[in-house]
């Protein structure tokens, strides 16, 4: 073997080395997000329904133009062309219709932490009636759970456009940026009920 060829094996090593051990971090990181499961799409909806009442589901096919809607909303929703939205509508036992309640699940990259959000509205398509978190993996968006607190700021709000941290709504201490895109899950939901035909 020529020098030249056992310093580029010496080289191609320290790098196979320091994939690993970035790896090996990564791992690390990732497996210190615990996913927690609060509650499940199925005991929202039961818990929204009417007595009498039941859900039909529905859903929207997004264009290209409704996704790009979509991602302004939260630039890493990644919304794309053709994203399939399920939208479970609730009705009255005469079939009425008296709200929708659509699951929305998000990702701050930067933190890599999932948010899995039921959100709530009436019939009307403006009114929020509440929001839910169905899941969380990170020890500081959990803390929007913690007490109910935060949530409570979602229930029965008649214009949900325009929700704001600091304005009308309060964000969760060291969770600031979960708070926020509580808000966006909000405004994503309000947009896609807007293009349903139900």
């Amino acid at each position: 073997m020529s020098n030249y060829q056992w310093r580029g094996t010496m080289k191609f090593n320290q790098f196979l080395k320091t994939v690993c051990a970035i790896l090996v971090l990564f791992g690390a990181i990732h497996s210190q997000h615990k996913e927690v499961k609060y509650g499940s799409l199925k005991g929202v909806i039961k818990k929204s329904l009417p007595t009498g009442g039941f859900a039909v589901k529905d859903s929207v096919v997004l264009t290209k133009e409704q996704a790009n809607a979509v991602n302004a909303i939260y630039s890493d929703a990644g919304y794309k062309k053709n994203k399939k939205i399920i939208i479970n509508v609730l009705k009255n036992m005469d079939s009425t219709v008296c709200g929708y309640v659509v699951r929305v699940k998000l990702v701050l990259f930067e933190f890599e932490s999932l948010h899995d959000y039921a959100i709530v509205f009436a019939a009307d398509k403006k009114t929020l009636t509440m929001v839910e978190i169905l899941q969380l993996n990170d020890e500081y968006a959990e803390k929007l759970k913690n007490g109910d607190l935060f949530l409570k700021q979602f229930k029965n709000v008649k214009d949900p456009d325009s929700l704001k941290l600091g304005k009308n709504i309060d964000a969760v201490t060291e969770a600031t940026i979960s708070s926020d895109l509580t808000i966006s899950a909000v405004k994503i939901v309000k947009y896609i009920l807007s293009l349903g035909k139900s």
